[in-house]
């Protein structure tokens, strides 16, 4: 769930101004699958940005109003202007304390991006296509095989995969548009759009166009 002030003109020109000079994402944390950047790291690549532009990042939690116990998480981007976005994401707590606090962390670390405008890391294991598990399965299969045969295992592409020059006018377009990303992610099973295979190229930026437009419209429409 994603709440916002009533205008938020100035926030989103700062934030623009803010994420045209974040930090690259350091990964700083091992999974199965390498190193990931963590929730630290992503606020370390967007802090002095955000400081810059006068814009501040919290991360909280609430009671639901049902009286279960259960929590929501809130990430809130404000600005000096007093204009602000806010999300809400609910917090699981079905395992045990370390099973739940790693789940938690994936939440924090997947709101932070969404509300910031931050792509992931490539080997985050909570990735936006969530396929964290599968990806670790795979790291595994693949030590065992370099055990066992000695040599390290080439992964042939299962696709052709569009060029540099088309990897960069996507990227173009959706600077700014985090949601029209993580649907990307989705539809394609995908880790980064590099990976968005050649045949899908036309298809895709169509759709992103489209999603833009009628984003942009229903921005326009608020603001009257």
């Amino acid at each position: 769930m994603i709440y916002m002030s009533e205008k938020f003109g100035e926030l989103t020109a700062a934030l623009s101004k803010a994420q045209g000079s974040y930090k690259v994402l350091q990964p700083n944390t091992p999974c199965a699958t390498g190193m990931y950047a963590n929730l630290q790291a992503i606020l370390d690549a967007a802090q002095p940005s955000l400081m810059d532009n006068e814009l501040a990042f919290t991360q909280g939690t609430e009671l639901t109003a049902d009286g279960d116990g259960a929590r929501l998480l809130f990430s809130l981007l404000s600005h000096k202007s007093d204009q602000f976005f806010k999300s809400y994401a609910r917090l699981v707590n079905d395992g045990n304390d370390r099973a739940n606090d790693t789940r938690n962390q994936a939440i924090r670390r997947q709101q932070a991006s969404l509300v910031l405008g931050i792509a992931p890391s490539s080997h985050d294991p909570a990735m936006l296509d969530d396929n964290g598990d599968s990806q670790a399965h795979e790291a595994v299969i693949d030590d065992l095989k370099r055990m066992r045969g000695g040599d390290p295992v080439q992964k042939k592409a299962r696709y052709e995969t569009i060029t540099q020059v088309m990897y960069d006018e996507l990227m173009i377009e959706l600077d700014g548009y985090p949601e029209i990303l993580k649907s990307a992610f989705q539809k394609y099973g995908i880790d980064t759009m590099a990976d968005l295979p050649l045949s899908e190229y036309h298809p895709c930026r169509v759709e992103i166009m489209t999603l833009k437009d009628r984003y942009n419209k229903m921005i326009k429409n608020h603001r009257r």
